[in-house]
């Protein structure tokens, strides 16, 4: 398996949107691990909305798209390590786009409930912390003895907080009349 490991440096190697970390077990060298950056694509993450508004709201639903992750130094830790796979989690800064949706209503005092009046969206650049769980298993479709796959790449720990400032009703653009 640590053959699979070696010589393997650079992204540029294997085509990949990847880069290579030398990592550490106990103090020693013990593999390389291969760092991916994906981007575009969701995530699960747990979204802390703060917002104000002039009306009451209620929070329907909230998403984050990561558009950028970092290595963040060498903070690598082996999670696993088999014969056949390296399991390991990798300290990475996460830049992206947290939204939420809100549905905006008013109190009727006559008959005592609220009135639904529209709904808005917004949208926010944040940057956080997290970590990537990567499986890595040695390529063997590569002639190269030294060409690893990553299997599996979860971000784990991410969690976004977020102030969208205040928020309103979407009473969409006047021009389109």
């Amino acid at each position: 398996m640590e053959a699979a490991f070696e010589g393997l440096t650079h992204a540029s190697e294997t085509g990949e949107p990847s880069a290579l970390v030398p990592c550490f077990m106990n103090g020693e060298p013990a593999a390389v691990i291969a760092i991916v950056q994906p981007v575009g694509s969701k995530v699960h993450a747990e979204v802390s909305v703060e917002a104000s508004s002039s009306y009451h709201y209620e929070l329907e639903s909230t998403s984050f798209i990561p558009k950028k992750i970092t290595l963040q130094g060498y903070d690598v830790d082996i999670v696993q390590m088999a014969s056949d796979k390296i399991v390991a989690r990798v300290g990475v800064g996460i830049e992206g786009v947290a939204s939420a949706d809100f549905s905006f209503s008013v109190w009727d005092g006559i008959d005592k409930e609220y009135i639904g009046m529209g709904s808005g969206g917004a949208s926010e650049f944040i940057e956080t912390e997290a970590a990537l769980l990567l499986t890595l298993v040695p390529d063997e479709d590569d002639e190269n003895e030294s060409a690893v796959q990553i299997v599996d790449a979860e971000v784990i720990g991410l969690d976004v907080s977020v102030d969208f400032g205040d928020v309103g009703i979407d009473w969409g653009d006047p021009d389109d009349n």
